[in-house]
């Protein structure tokens, strides 16, 4: 889509993007059928994932709380409450180390499937809903599903993406470590492991005011870390999609494609944080539900199939509501510069 054809379109808020989105993939019946259709490998691949991810995590869990594991016990008379090492903040690196040494393999297993596997699959489909979602916005139809299928490999590149996908990938995974170290430091320092009571028990097993106090505060002081951070990581992934939206539909990826991105995104972080933020819960529910239906119902296999579907629909919305963010943005900044120009001709070139 050139710039001449990005300047036709209206200007659009947070409700217009997500209406003109809505518009795209629901007045274009072939898209979400075609998309259906080429998700299926994705699907697949999902599924095993999330069957690895499952198993890992029971594990994981079985190994915590497994019967030789340090422990700790506060009685008060003839009652007593018992924690287990995964609860003592004193035995966490014990328990985290124990993890790693006897689960490092599925672990590293894990990580390869979703980067070989997951990861190529779902750029492979993005590319496609790209391809054809920019056609649709630009006033093109879609053919038949021959076309679907060979128009991005005639006219796109995957090399280009594929970079800046691991880009996105490489920032999004180091994010996510951040968010993980934090989160356990406010499991680790907060009042919970010392004091018992937290975790379902009476009141008497708590200790000391001041020790609590200072526990509370430690809590406080990474979880509002925590979620800064976290706020921020939803604000930038809408800055890494839009790097991957420009690098597939433009000349440039890597860094460049996430530094265009940043720059014409810089106007518009809250309308794509807004934007980003429904999917990032939307997974996140799924998740939860999907780990809850697991372990407490015995409904694994739904569970994962459900979760892993609800995940592929909600691709096809999130990229054609990127492609429409992206759109905006650079419509944007093109005004912008022909307003300082004096009506001159836009600068930005494909």
């Amino acid at each position: 889509m050139d710039n001449q054809t990005i300047l036709k379109k209206d200007k659009l808020g947070l409700p217009g993007i997500l209406r003109q989105s809505l518009s795209i993939a629901g007045k274009n019946p072939k898209l979400l059928l075609f998309t259906l259709l080429t998700s299926f490998p994705l699907f697949l691949s999902l599924l095993i994932f999330e069957f690895l991810f499952h198993e890992t995590l029971l594990n994981s869990v079985d190994t915590l709380l497994s019967d030789d594991a340090p422990h700790a016990t506060y009685c008060n008379g003839n009652i007593c409450s018992f924690t287990i090492s995964s609860y003592s903040r004193w035995n966490q690196p014990f328990s985290s180390t124990r993890v790693i040494a006897e689960h490092y393999h599925r672990f590293v297993l894990l990580g390869l499937v979703y980067l070989i596997l997951v990861h190529t699959l779902d750029l492979l489909n993005t590319i496609l809903i790209l391809c054809h979602s920019s056609a649709l916005y630009a006033g093109d139809t879609l053919q038949s599903v021959k076309a679907f299928l060979l128009r991005p490999i005639k006219d796109f590149s995957f090399k280009g993406p594929l970079i800046t996908s691991l880009y996105a990938l490489g920032l999004s995974t180091l994010v996510t470590v951040g968010l993980i170290s934090l989160g356990s430091h406010v499991w680790m320092h907060g009042p919970w492991p010392r004091f018992p009571f937290f975790m379902g028990y009476d009141f008497y097993s708590f200790r000391r005011w001041d020790e609590f106090i200072a526990a509370f505060v430690l809590m406080l002081l990474f979880g509002g870390a925590f979620l800064a951070l976290l706020i921020k990581y939803i604000e930038w992934s809408s800055v890494w999609k839009v790097g991957i939206v420009i690098s597939v539909l433009e000349e440039k990826h890597g860094h460049i494609a996430i530094g265009v991105a940043a720059y014409i995104s810089r106007e518009c972080r809250r309308r794509g944080f807004l934007l980003m933020l429904p999917f990032f819960l939307w997974r996140l529910g799924l998740r939860f539900i999907c780990l809850y239906l697991t372990w407490a119902n015995n409904w694994g296999r739904s569970a994962m199939i459900a979760q892993v579907l609800g995940v592929c629909l909600s691709n096809l919305l999130m990229w054609v509501v990127l492609l429409v963010y992206h759109c905006d943005c650079k419509r944007r900044l093109l005004e912008k510069k022909m307003d300082v120009e004096g009506g001159g001709k836009p600068v930005l070139h494909q």
